[in-house]
């Protein structure tokens, strides 16, 4: 069975893995005039099925849907672009995809109740941590790389519109943290055009060196921060999956979530992590307070995270729930043997 696959941007690293031989594979480089015409002519043409990558696409394959070509659609969604409702358009190409995968139950609700999905109609299939990601990370642990040392790590994007992820809650929260525990620092990898205004929250603070933003950096530096962190913080609370606390897990970090979105079935409270309410500076500090008094703790939910990424999350777990799906919507094997 030939597959054609088509991308807005240049990176489909898992494709590959997960299709047969027969697979033809188009970038666009962001041009999305091309794209978007590529994409509306091939729903048109024969195919068994036509997986839309993004909601905002479905309008493109909607009418792959329609008689008398009658050929299968599969929507994925990622999270918060389907919590709230869509335009009417968007919501009937959902509606009339004979699956929609979701990254979470949570998720899963949202598309339930906002978007008028049947839930026999949605599949939740959590997604993996990119297997070059934690052989990269074994490799660090096993070699015992140079770490880059801090006491609170965050990595994220930096932007206006990502507000939600908290990194301005975990700055209010260090002067409470400070008192207690002196030694406290928080390092912000990431950029954006909200890092000036967080900067200047931290300023404004006193918190002076305590509070570190160092930008982009690259995968390799990556590796060596969350290797050399004790806790890494994103209390977000907007969160549709949140593949960054695999990346800290997968280094055995304990991680300080958001009680919120799809978090909690990422970082199970009191065992790989723990969950705070978004908006709450004082249940936070307690929190990073807690785990940076004790180390055993650390440890143990560190260790608890680490065993849970390379089970549930394993690229290898998540590559034989699309192949089970995929199968009974094709009518055929899909993995190659």
């Amino acid at each position: 069975m030939p597959v054609q696959a088509l991308s807005l941007q240049d990176e489909l690293s898992s494709v590959p893995a997960l299709a047969r031989p027969n697979l033809d594979i188009s970038t666009f480089g962001g041009g999305r005039a091309r794209f978007a015409a590529r994409a509306a002519l091939a729903a048109l043409r024969h195919s068994d099925l036509v997986i839309n990558g993004h909601v905002d696409f479905a309008p493109l394959v909607a009418p792959s849907t329609l008689p008398p070509v009658g050929r299968k659609v599969l929507t994925i969604s990622h999270g918060i672009e389907v919590w709230d409702a869509l335009p009417l358009h968007k919501r009937l190409a959902l509606k009339r995809s004979e699956r929609v995968w979701s990254v979470s139950d949570y998720t899963r609700s949202r598309l339930i109740s906002r978007q008028g999905v049947r839930d026999e109609r949605i599949d939740v299939i959590p997604p993996p941590l990119d297997r070059e990601f934690l052989r990269a990370a074994d490799r660090w642990q096993e070699n015992r790389c140079p770490t880059i040392p801090s006491r609170l790590l965050t990595v994220t994007r930096l932007s206006k519109a990502d507000r939600a992820k908290g990194v301005d809650e975990v700055i209010r929260a260090m002067p409470a943290v400070r008192r207690v525990v002196p030694d406290a620092t928080f390092t912000v990898v990431g950029d954006g055009d909200g890092r000036g205004e967080l900067e200047a929250l931290s300023t404004g603070l006193g918190l002076g060196r305590a509070v570190q933003f160092v930008g982009h950096v690259p995968d390799s530096q990556l590796h060596a921060y969350l290797a050399g962190t004790d806790v890494f913080v994103l209390p977000s609370r907007k969160e549709g999956f949140g593949l960054v606390f695999l990346e800290a897990m997968a280094h055995g970090k304990v991680v300080i979530g958001g009680a919120h979105g799809g978090t909690p079935e990422v970082v199970p409270d009191g065992e790989a992590g723990i969950l705070v309410r978004y908006g709450d500076p004082g249940e936070l500090a307690q929190a990073l307070i807690h785990l940076l008094s004790d180390e055993g703790l650390r440890t143990r939910m560190g260790r608890n995270g680490a065993i849970l990424v390379r089970s549930r999350f394993s690229f290898d777990t998540f590559a034989r729930a699309v192949a089970v799906r995929l199968d009974t919507l094709v009518g055929t094997p899909w993995l190659a043997p």
